[in-house]
């Protein structure tokens, strides 16, 4: 398990770049913190490391799952905050997603995903230390 501290916007690019040259293509990345601890700035680091503009990533909450595509790269940006208490539901999405070409697969609050969630995985935990920092911690997961 790696930890990071995060003091601003670009320091959460650069772990999220740290992170993205250590996934084999095609890994599934699940992102955990409360709203607003910056896991949809980590997924923009991800996207500004595989060379696609941070303006094409947006929070997906109201649409479950971004496919972002851009310069041959495929990032699926997946939120399930509103599926909390529906892990079924949230799998039925991640197991149609996990089976498409892509280089990166997103989860937003995966824990939502309960039993079913991934076993080849990264988890990124993100918790806000004060206004200002944030803590990052990283862990590969394989079968």
């Amino acid at each position: 398990m790696k930890r990071h501290v995060s003091k601003s916007t670009g320091q959460t690019h650069e772990i999220a770049s740290k992170v993205l040259k250590e996934l084999p293509k095609g890994n599934i990345i699940c992102l955990y913190g409360q709203l607003g601890a910056g896991k949809t700035t980590f997924t923009k680091g991800l996207a500004l490391a595989m060379g696609i503009t941070d303006q094409l990533v947006k929070s997906p909450t109201y649409t479950y799952v971004r496919e972002i595509e851009s310069q041959g790269k495929i990032i699926f940006h997946c939120d399930l905050y509103r599926l909390e208490g529906k892990p079924s539901a949230a799998n039925e999405i991640i197991s149609e997603l996990i089976v498409r070409p892509h280089d990166v697969l997103i989860i937003e609050w995966a824990e939502f995903l309960e039993e079913f969630i991934p076993k080849n995985r990264t988890d990124v935990h993100v918790r806000v230390r004060n206004e200002i920092s944030r803590d990052i911690t990283v862990q590969h997961h394989k079968k």
